[in-house]
């Protein structure tokens, strides 16, 4: 009878208020056996992630209510390591990421409309490393 240890389910938060691009990100994530949350702002974003821990978080900026660049405002002072776990999926200008771009806050930003193989790649690379 042989052992095998049962690799851990990745948990990832989807963050975006576009239901579409939440639909086919949760979509590509559950094929590939993530279990996945979603939340369509920032204020119930936050209060999923005071509720549940999650391995990867990935976030849009432009949000209702409590928009991204808050959401990463409060991660940074509550929670900064969950800030190397988010990855920002957007489509804002170049200007209003240059606080993003190389600067190591967050895991990575992929611009909109994004490569769908280098969103799974970048989601399950980040879940794997965090889930040990």
């Amino acid at each position: 009878m042989s052992t095998t240890t049962a690799r851990p389910v990745p948990r990832v938060l989807i963050v975006d208020d576009d239901d579409g691009i939440q639909a086919l990100m949760k979509a590509l994530l559950l094929r590939r056996e993530v279990d996945v949350d979603s939340a369509s702002d920032g204020d119930a974003a936050l209060r999923k992630l005071r509720e549940k821990s999650y391995h990867t978080i990935v976030l849009d900026l432009m949000l209702p209510k409590v928009n991204g660049f808050e959401v990463v405002r409060e991660l940074k002072s509550s929670s900064p390591s969950l800030l190397k776990r988010t990855i920002v999926v957007t489509a804002v200008s170049n200007l209003a990421l240059r606080d993003f771009s190389d600067s190591g806050l967050v895991r990575r930003v992929l611009r909109k409309p994004f490569d769908i193989n280098e969103f799974i790649d970048e989601v399950l690379a980040c879940a794997a490393e965090h889930s040990h």
